[in-house]
């Protein structure tokens, strides 16, 4: 069947500017009326700061290092709460176009739709603009599709290097490093880059927390972006919790409400019993998701082709950030914006079934999630939890269905289990 490749696309700048138009209009019509949620948290931070405080030794922010940058841009201009909001809002919606601008990049390189990419990653922001604008989540989105797009213009260092900046601002791009890492196993002209940047970032880490703790920092707050997630309770929109809440309405154990961090996470018989080792249940499922793809990766490669080396990494990454986001405690709203860019990618190299399939479920996916806030609705959790699980299954798939490579794996596992029954 034909991709949407053959179809008549527009140029990269109609489409860009397309993008620029369509989040002008929202950002005027959102943008300047946002001080609230997030955004007040992000005010008070910076008055912090200001005020002469230090982070992570008088106050912790329970965020990377990196994410002060955007809490404190908009204060160098104002201090005004309203008008720090509307910065903030314009930050974001700027990271939106420039996650656009690599995603035509990346399909002008490798003869993807951009017409289609675009107009998908368009209409499921403007789903979630109103939300996203209050949050830096989009900062993620933008760091993963920036680090892809190195990767493709063969700068590994820059590209891994990027990944580790996108984790120092919100820890979900680290994942892409373990994914540059299984690539560089067959990809021999990658691997001196990726592994030269994977171990400065380590040593700069070490060496930063080293002086930090001499300085007298409170290593419990520098680490409490890790730990406030790992060792909280079950989020409301978790997918544990929307099991739980499932369970006490159709007649079992009740469930209630427990307020933390400015939301809910859910108390129940099922939460509190796997609440001390859920954190290392997700880990073993991230774990066992990157075996699979180092699995593909080593039997078969990554392709001769720049195109097959893209298809890889989307596949790869996004099947592991959705095993990141269903198997964690904390699972909020606007961690959707962490894989835009990898669903649209997705969407964009498939047939065109495949692409109508993948769109429909994307734009559904959104829309529930967003309904979700409006009536707190626990079957619109699990629906929209179902749509991930099936993203993440078709990528998982893909990695190993190429020459047979699918039955060799389940042959090979059989395999494994017989060896550890004996």
């Amino acid at each position: 069947m034909k991709s949407f490749s053959d179809m008549g696309d527009f140029s990269e700048r109609n489409v860009l500017m397309l993008g620029m138009l369509i989040l002008a209009l929202l950002y005027c019509i959102y943008g300047l009326d946002c001080a609230t949620s997030d955004v007040i948290v992000f005010y008070e931070i910076s008055e912090k700061f200001l005020g002469g405080e230090i982070p992570y030794r008088d106050f912790s922010t329970g965020y990377p290092p990196l994410s002060l940058i955007f809490f404190m841009f908009p204060r160098l201009f104002t201090s005004d709460i309203n008008t720090y909001a509307a910065i903030f809002a314009a930050v974001n919606t700027v990271m939106f176009f420039m996650t656009l601008y690599c995603l035509v990049k990346i399909c002008s390189m490798r003869n993807i739709n951009r017409t289609v990419v675009s107009v998908l990653f368009l209409l499921m922001v403007s789903l979630y603009y109103e939300a996203a604008i209050r949050k830096f989540d989009a900062s993620v989105g933008l760091f993963v599709v920036l680090s892809i797009f190195l990767f493709l213009k063969r700068k590994y260092f820059w590209a891994t290097t990027a990944a580790f900046a996108g984790a120092m601002i919100k820890i979900a791009p680290a994942l892409l490093i373990p994914v540059f890492l299984i690539i560089s196993i067959r990809c021999k002209e990658c691997r001196k880059g990726v592994l030269a940047s994977t171990a400065l970032c380590a040593i700069i880490v070490l060496f930063a927390v080293t002086v930090l703790v001499i300085a007298g920092f409170d290593i419990g707050a520098i680490t409490q972006f890790i730990e406030s997630n790992s060792t909280r309770g079950f989020h409301q929109e978790s997918t544990v919790a929307a099991v739980a809440m499932l369970i006490a309405k159709l007649g079992g154990p009740p469930f209630s409400m427990v307020e933390s961090n400015y939301t809910y996470d859910v108390s129940a018989p099922l939460c509190d019993a796997l609440v001390d080792i859920w954190t290392y249940v997700m880990i073993i499922a991230v774990i066992l998701v990157l075996m699979i793809l180092a699995y593909a990766v080593s039997k078969k490669g990554v392709g001769e082709t720049g195109e097959e080396q893209l298809k890889m990494i989307v596949a790869g990454t996004l099947a592991t950030m959705i095993v990141f986001l269903l198997f964690s405690k904390v699972f909020s709203t606007q961690f959707i914006l962490w894989i835009y860019p990898l669903i649209v990618l997705f969407a964009g190299y498939r047939n065109r079934c495949g692409t109508i399939v993948v769109c429909v479920l994307s734009v559904a996916m959104v829309l529930l999630s967003t309904s979700y806030l409006g009536n707190h609705n626990v079957w619109i959790l699990l629906v929209r939890d179902a749509i991930l699980t099936l993203f993440m299954i078709e990528s998982i798939y893909y990695t190993l269905r190429r020459e047979e490579l699918l039955s060799k794996f389940v042959s090979d596992f059989q395999v494994f289990c017989s060896a550890l029954h004996r």
